[in-house]
This record gives C-alpha cells, structure tokens and sequence, in this order.
C-alpha cells in the first residue's frame, strides 16, 4: 500500500510539473479575450505595474466589451521578460500591439501595453 502511495505521489508531481504555468502567449491571449468578453476582474488578475492601472481605468469607465478577433501572437522570452507582438482586428481595422510581460512569483503577468486613442 505505501509503495502505491509513493507511485501516486510522484505521477501526480511529475503531471504537475509537465503541465507549469502559463506561457507569456498564454496569459496575452486571457487578457486580451478577458477584455473583449468585458470580463475586467479576470484581466486585471493577469496584470502588474502600468498594465494593471490600465485596466483599472477600463473598469472605471464602466468595463465596456472590447470586440478583438486574435489573428497572430508571437512572443520573444528573455529570462524573466516576454515581448508578445499581437496582430488583431477591432471593428473591422487591423491592429497591433507589443505587450510586454514579467515573470512574477505568481508567473507571468502583463505589465504594459500602448494605450489606443
């Protein structure tokens, strides 16, 4: 019986262990599907620094739907520092945005992105 504990015990690290956290493409595409579903609480959980002001600003102004379409994510990772160059259509315009992520002890996180006037 312990031995089949010990077997459990390790399959289930080894899972975890494979499964990590999620990947600076990952956590862009929550928050920019967070944001286009007006979901602003789950976005800003995936923000620090400037990127988290941000977002509380878009709560502030009432968490309006922002309608993107993802067509392209490519992320460049350097140790604890992402750059995810998006690529998206909003109202029937191309768009494009860097984001730039951190990686924190609760994993990566959003930490700013151009404002768009």
């Amino acid at each position: 019986m312990k031995i089949k504990i010990v077997v459990l015990l390790a399959l289930t690290t080894m899972l975890l262990a494979a499964c990590g956290s999620p990947s600076p493409k990952d956590v862009t595409t929550q928050l920019i599907e967070s944001l286009s579903n007006g979901d602003c609480e789950k976005a800003q959980s995936l923000t620090v620094d400037d990127a988290f002001f941000i977002v509380q600003m878009i709560i502030d102004g009432g968490c309006m739907k922002d309608e993107i379409t993802l067509k392209e994510i490519v992320c460049n990772e350097s140790d604890n520092t992402a750059n995810c160059a998006c690529v998206g259509d909003k109202n029937g315009l191309t768009i494009h945005y860097t984001y730039k992520l951190k990686k924190t002890e609760n994993g990566w996180k959003v930490s700013s992105w151009p404002l768009d006037f």
